[in-house]
């Protein structure tokens, strides 16, 4: 069976960890400790447009890195760099899940898209345009 760990115990690392453990994946979530411990005591719990699920994933802990310089998340630096992104792997990999699933993933299909046209035109968003994009997502109720 495959072993994946997913570094980042946050919205995105649950979510994408409860995707995978449902579609049959070994999981193992990194995170920090009030959200290891949170997921060691009540399971991870998602909830969204279809209810309320819980899991039971492994979860450990890690100790945030101390640096005197940024770090940057990698698709922010391969659209610096002009590079193509990892964007499908990553939040593409979880809109591609969640059809396997039966469980609309709208948030990761908009980044996706919008990350998808950085690439495309070189050109990022201004913060308001990308919260104006999730706010419509919010109002249309997909």
């Amino acid at each position: 069976m495959q072993r994946i760990a997913i570094i980042g115990a946050g919205a995105v690392g649950c979510g994408l960890g409860f995707l995978l453990n449902r579609a049959g994946r070994e999981v193992t979530l990194v995170g920090r400790a009030a959200q290891v411990e949170a997921i060691r005591t009540d399971r991870l719990r998602v909830e969204g447009y279809a209810g309320e699920q819980t899991v039971k994933i492994p979860a450990g802990r890690v100790d945030r890195m101390k640096t005197s310089w940024p770090l940057l998340g990698s698709t922010l630096q391969s659209l610096r760099r002009k590079r193509s992104t990892e964007i499908d792997y990553l939040n593409g990999e979880v809109v591609e899940l969640g059809k396997k699933t039966g469980i609309p993933t709208p948030l990761n299909a908009k980044i996706v898209e919008l990350v998808h046209q950085v690439e495309r035109t070189g050109t990022f968003f201004k913060v308001d345009e990308v919260r104006r994009k999730f706010l419509y997502l919010e109002q249309v109720g997909t």
